[in-house]
């Protein structure tokens, strides 16, 4: 502790300015952190998304794992970082280590160093790991490395100084796992209100925006088939699709006319399309991770004030019924998601009433919001 302020290391895989979904909400938790005057900050990442900061920072050689290399190579690229990261961590001096999983690997090397050193950690949860690795075939949970990565994960959370994670049924999950309750806390992924825009006019053409990452557990695949039907129902139904991942060869493939896609663009050209679409597409595999999981666009669509429809049957679907901002499905029932979207579009006032409800819910959920509150407890915790 110097100056009277606790030292405090965040890792990250990619610098937090970045607008990767690994640290968006990481930046806003370190600048409400920043705000109270009582932490000297160090952020430790790779280069990518790298911008000239306030905070001093140590950026690694090692890249980022991506999405789009093969499962080996994301793999060896997560224990490289981690390698590095570590090094890195075990030659300063820190009172605090904040860091971030997924990438799950990067995670278990920079806790490794916080043990060593007899650092006390946060670790912030954003999928629950190695049950991803379970639900997409990848290991078996009865054998042993399976079992060996199962005892990894209660230890790291049953020694944390505190657990962050992203939806109820994580916390449940990680209370459950550990049989400890008081350190771990729900820490919603929100959106940015310096993001919202206001909008004169919608698109002419009644328009539903899917916008995110089209990997292995996105049903991208119930995307087209969404469109297809569509096609043969209603011409005057569009689909943008925005982002890029493992499946984004389906899309770029299609022949369907009433898709529009856009592979990767800047999150600021993102935010300038969602508010002037009708609806808001989240689709994911139907799988425990899937039902477990809240993505972020569905905060984003609540910004912006456009209904969502959710598949499948999951934590965030109830979410959206609860408070009557859209739907939820699962993926067999696309003619269910077909007769919906007609109906919000031939009936403009049930759209605006969902619209409206949105409205009145988002006031909670920014990410600033969300970071202030969890910097409150922070301090309490260390007695500030």
């Amino acid at each position: 502790m110097d100056n009277g302020k606790i030292s405090i290391a965040v890792v990250t895989d990619r610098f937090f300015t970045s607008n990767h979904a690994s640290v968006i909400r990481i930046r806003s938790i370190v600048n409400a952190i920043n705000n109270t005057n009582k932490f000297e900050i160090k952020i430790y990442s790779t280069k990518q998304g790298y911008k000239k900061e306030i905070y001093p920072s140590s950026i690694t050689f090692s890249p980022p794992p991506s999405n789009k290399s093969s499962l080996v190579l994301r793999l060896l690229t997560e224990i490289m970082l981690g390698i590095e990261l570590f090094i890195r961590l075990a030659f300063n001096k820190h009172d605090l280590i904040f860091t971030t999983s997924p990438p799950y690997l990067m995670t278990l090397f920079c806790i490794a160093i916080a043990k060593i050193k007899r650092v006390p950690y946060i670790v912030d949860i954003r999928d629950l790991y190695p049950d991803v690795y379970f639900s997409a075939g990848i290991l078996s949970e009865e054998n042993i490395f399976g079992v060996f990565l199962r005892n990894l994960e209660i230890k790291l959370y049953s020694k944390a100084f505190i657990v962050t994670t992203v939806t109820k049924s994580y916390v449940d999950h990680i209370k459950n796992s550990t049989k400890i309750e008081n350190n771990v806390l729900l820490l919603r992924n929100g959106y940015s209100k310096n993001v919202i825009q206001e909008v004169e006019h919608k698109y002419n053409t009644f328009t539903l925006i899917y916008h995110g990452n089209l990997g292995k557990f996105q049903d991208v695949e119930l995307l087209l088939r969404l469109a297809e039907r569509l096609s043969r129902f209603d011409s005057d139904i569009e689909i943008l699709i925005i982002g890029s991942g493992s499946k984004d060869h389906l899309i770029r493939s299609s022949y369907l006319e009433n898709i529009k896609y856009y592979g990767q663009l800047e999150m600021e050209d993102v935010y300038s399309m969602i508010p002037k679409a009708h609806l808001g597409l989240s689709f994911r595999t139907d799988d425990k991770v899937s039902r477990g999981a809240f993505p972020v666009k569905i905060y984003e669509y609540i910004a912006f004030g456009i209904p969502i429809i959710v598949t499948p049957i999951s934590e965030a679907g109830k979410f959206v019924e609860k408070n009557i901002i859209g739907c939820q499905y699962s993926h067999e029932q696309i003619d269910d998601i077909v007769s919906t979207i007609i109906d919000l579009k031939e009936n403009i006032n049930n759209l605006q009433r969902l619209s409206e409800n949105t409205h009145a819910i988002k006031y909670k959920f920014s990410r600033e919001k969300i970071a202030e509150d969890f910097v409150k407890i922070l301090e309490q915790r260390l007695k500030l």
